[in-house]
């Protein structure tokens, strides 16, 4: 039976009580706290029924991987319909031991999406990213942190999980470049296994004559190997575990000139503001000039007042941040303004369109304001990637006991030239819900939230007249052919007992 294969590195799943001690090396810096819990959401966005298959490779563990036990996952795995999903959460995993850290492969026989779930057990520390479609033998990371902060009480930290999604052991290497341009390196010596995981934290990289990275840096990183390479970071407090981001590394397939990224805020609602940082790294090979274009969305005050910000000379490999303080771009944009942008990149020799990535990251500012602390990240996505159809791997309507209630909302974007009209066709538990007739404009956006009580300008119900509460599922976003539509999606606590989390949507064919 053919497979398509998803490669997705799975974090943590239920983490040792002893950071790094199922690994080679121990990192300097890891994940605080103990109780780590992962899950996989894995939907079907073929057109038959699929067979899927997931293994674990776990680290130092004889007789990995481990195969997914299809007796213990909601539906099975087999004949799952298209649209559906499945859940496989840190317990699922056959003969594994009963506290681990692992990397996993997921294949069907139909065309597979998938996300991870990271949770902090009893804690509020959650995070959602995307599987990987695409490994490569290069993938970039537009930010890193070490020790970025006023004091270890709140400094912030990354650590990144890489996976050689390859068919030989390789030796796996990273680059990390500072905003001031430094190069700090970092090699795992010794060839990491097909299939396993790697912990790489930029307290343990160095640059020319053995140098740490002073605290408060901040840049871009670059991971090479001979074999295909997957990987996620993880941003967390070095103390600090109420909050969690995660996002995925970017391969070269992914890389572009022309970037959107959804949503964007400067100190933006009431008492509860958000603001984001936009960071995008140059991926080309010599330096580049980043142009951002802001459109404000509909629910600012100006909807359609454009603001530009531009920064010159990014060195390769190098990062930028967008975002409203001294040390990074300083903010043109109103406050109060909810927006879109567009991310464009040139050779700053005059070259011609030079390729780029970026994350937002989103979180109250200024960091006195009243309110819970939850923070998200999320991936800019290639306007060249835009399609007439959107994967969503998972979805939730007010699922949760009260008290610990979450719901889901899907942020979808016409990066066309053209109004769109678009659906979203839930798949809860066999039964399908859709809602139809949501036409969006021309750069502009439309959310689905809590759609039981709101439908958005125009939508209507085509079967059922409401989600089932108390359930989780996947969704299909669907538009005219020739359509291009993007998507992000994240996922609220209703009760502030969860941090938020983001995932992008994955543009189909």
């Amino acid at each position: 039976m053919l497979r398509k294969r998803l490669v997705s590195v799975l974090l943590v799943v239920c983490m040792l009580a002893v950071a790094g001690a199922a690994l080679a090396q121990t990192p300097s810096i890891d994940l605080p706290g103990g109780g780590w819990l992962t899950g996989q959401q894995i939907q079907n966005v073929g057109t038959d029924p699929a067979n899927i298959a997931a293994e674990v490779y776990v680290a130092g563990a004889a007789g990995s991987p481990f195969a997914a036990d299809e007796s213990l996952v909601t539906g099975g795995l087999t004949d799952v319909p298209a649209g559906e999903s499945r859940n496989i959460l840190d317990n699922m995993w056959l003969g594994a031991p009963e506290s681990f850290r692992g990397a996993a492969v997921v294949s069907a026989d139909q065309p597979i999406v998938a996300i991870v779930n990271i949770a902090l057990a009893g804690e509020k520390a959650a995070a959602q990213y995307q599987g990987v479609g695409s490994p490569d033998t290069t993938i970039g990371f537009p930010l890193w942190k070490y020790h970025f902060g006023t004091s270890e009480l709140n400094y912030k930290e990354t650590t990144f999980f890489i996976q050689n999604a390859g068919q030989n052991a390789a030796v796996i290497n990273a680059q990390f470049i500072a905003d001031d341009g430094t190069v700090y390196d970092w090699s795992s010596g010794a060839a990491v296994p097909a299939g396993e995981m790697v912990v790489i934290s930029p307290a343990d990289a160095r640059a020319t004559g053995d140098v740490a990275p002073p605290t408060r840096t901040k840049g871009g990183l670059t991971v090479t190997c001979v074999e295909p390479v997957a990987g996620v970071v993880v941003e967390h407090g070095y103390l600090d575990v109420s909050v969690l981001q995660a996002a995925k590394g970017f391969s070269p397939a992914e890389y572009a000139s022309e970037l959107v990224a959804p949503i964007i805020k400067r100190q933006f609602g009431g008492v509860q503001k958000r603001s984001t940082g936009l960071q995008v790294q140059n991926v080309s090979a010599a330096a580049v000039d980043i142009t951002v274009e802001y459109t404000e969305a509909g629910l600012s005050a100006n909807p359609g007042t454009t603001y530009t910000q531009v920064a010159n000379d990014v060195a390769p490999g190098a990062s930028f941040t967008f975002f409203e303080n001294s040390m990074d771009s300083g903010d043109t944009i109103p406050t109060g303004v909810l927006a879109a942008a567009v991310v464009s990149a040139v050779y700053s020799d005059g070259g011609g369109a030079a390729n780029i990535a970026a994350i937002v990251n989103e979180t109250k500012y200024p960091a006195t304001q009243p309110q819970a602390l939850a923070q998200t990240t999320y991936g800019a996505i290639a306007v060249s990637a835009a399609t007439a159809k959107v994967g969503i791997p998972l979805v939730k309507e007010e699922f949760g006991a009260v008290g610990k209630r979450n719901s889901t909302g899907i942020q979808v974007m016409n990066v066309g030239d053209a109004a769109v009209t678009v659906e979203v066709a839930y798949a809860f538990a066999g039964t399908t819900y859709t809602i139809q007739g949501v036409s969006i404009a021309p750069g502009a956006s439309e959310t689905f939230y809590r759609v039981n009580a709101s439908l958005p300008t125009g939508g209507s119900w085509l079967g059922g007249t409401a989600l089932p509460t108390g359930q989780f599922g996947g969704a299909t976003i669907t538009a005219a052919s020739g359509s291009q539509i993007v998507a992000i999606v994240q996922e609220t606590s209703l009760d502030a007992h969860q941090d938020n989390k983001n995932y992008e949507g994955f543009n189909l064919q």
